[in-house]
């Protein structure tokens, strides 16, 4: 077994009280059996609250079974009650282990840090040009993700990932005041990149094991005007997209009025969003949108913090291809991430009169927006049926 950990995995610390961005609102907060054991033997009335909803939640129990504010957030103080009083045995798993995520995938246990934490956030955006993991000698014992133990596949997956990671890299994204051309290197290795993963799935679906090893073992190719499929490889825009697909992204379920209460930061970005769009044609829609962006540029928005962005998400979520094979459909959900992370910078750049954010201010706007984007597998899906049919019209 090998241990491998985010580069700076280490260097997190929760704030606590400081933080702000509470991590305890906005979503269920899962009780493992552990949790349930040492719950059950508790006494008093926040005892009998708690053991009630254990009762109520069968087989799958909630700390906040609405998703809304954990009942025992100490609100002014932005701390938990169940640790404050009763120590840090009594938080359940998930809290305990958040913001890290580990998994292990049988060859090999990865660490890394979800971005939905403002702290984990920070972190990212202080080291996004270095982004890489690092050996580790121990790591945590963890069941094994999925039922595959292919551990040939298993190194072509790992090999694909670092030909895809090494395109970015090398990729050429400038800071040109016009949209189009600021993200120009960009757009381009998204085309090849996509192209790419289509040829693994292909290799995959043919179990043509000579063929994957060929595309894993060398760069990511430059294809041609000559290669290309037009049906699989459309000439539509990538990155950013167009202001009719964020339009029809921000009208699935991602947008939620409750999130007022549960994600209020994020409900105010989407409603900068609806305040500068809505009341627009496609038209105007478009041209609004690259006005934004480009004055976005001009104050020093980076365009290289969506490169960034995407070597983390492949660091992170590339590796689950080892389980359901779909080398396309998790580039698709990275290259979507990305888009609406831009989208939400804009909003904040807008609403703070065109002026760019500190630091805290820029992570916090990654972790709302993960937060929400990135935790909900049907959400997911559902955005994932808008790219695809702009993309490939189905």
């Amino acid at each position: 077994m090998k241990y491998r950990k985010l580069s700076y995995f280490d260097e997190f610390h929760c704030r606590a009280g400081e933080c702000p961005e509470n991590c305890c609102r906005g979503w269920q907060i899962p009780l493992a059996e552990e949790d349930l054991t040492r719950y059950r033997e508790m006494k008093g009335e926040k005892a009998l609250g708690l053991n009630l909803r254990i009762l109520l939640g069968g087989k799958d129990p909630f700390l906040n079974p609405t998703g809304g504010k954990c009942p025992y957030l100490l609100e002014k103080e932005g701390l938990c009650e169940l640790q404050k009083k009763r120590g840090e045995e009594y938080l359940p798993l998930v809290c305990k282990l958040f913001p890290r995520r580990q998994i292990n995938y049988g060859p090999v246990t990865e660490q890394s840090l979800f971005l939905s934490c403002v702290e984990a956030s920070r972190l990212f955006l202080e080291h996004e040009s270095g982004l890489h993991y690092i050996e580790d000698e121990n790591g945590p014992d963890l069941p094994v993700y999925g039922d595959n133990d292919d551990e040939a596949y298993f190194r072509r997956v790992e090999e694909s990932r670092e030909r895809i990671l090494e395109l970015l890299d090398d990729t050429c994204v400038g800071n040109a005041p016009e949209a189009a051309d600021g993200f120009y290197g960009f757009e381009e290795a998204l085309k090849r990149i996509r192209r790419y993963a289509g040829a693994l799935q292909d290799a995959c679906i043919r179990y043509d094991s000579e063929r994957l090893r060929e595309l894993c073992e060398n760069p990511v190719p430059v294809y041609g005007k000559e290669d290309a499929d037009e049906e699989k490889q459309p000439d539509k825009s990538l990155f950013p997209l167009p202001i009719t697909v964020l339009n029809e992204l921000m009208s699935t379920r991602f947008y939620q009025k409750k999130m007022k209460e549960k994600i209020p930061e994020l409900y105010r970005l989407c409603h900068v969003y609806f305040r500068i769009f809505d009341p627009l044609t496609e038209e105007a829609g478009q041209e609004r949108f690259d006005e934004l962006l480009s004055a976005y540029l001009r104050a020093g928005g980076r365009t290289s913090k969506y490169v960034h962005y995407l070597q983390y998400y492949l660091l992170t979520y590339y590796g689950e291809v080892f389980e359901d094979y779909s080398f396309t459909r998790r580039i698709d959900y990275g290259i979507l991430h990305t888009n609406m992370l831009l989208l939400m910078d804009l909003c904040r750049f807008a609403e703070a009169g065109q002026k760019l954010p500190d630091l805290i201010s820029e992570a916090r706007t990654l972790a709302v927006y993960e937060k929400r984007g990135l935790h909900s597998r049907d959400l997911q899906r559902e955005m994932y049926d808008v790219f695809t049919k702009y993309y490939l019209g189905r």
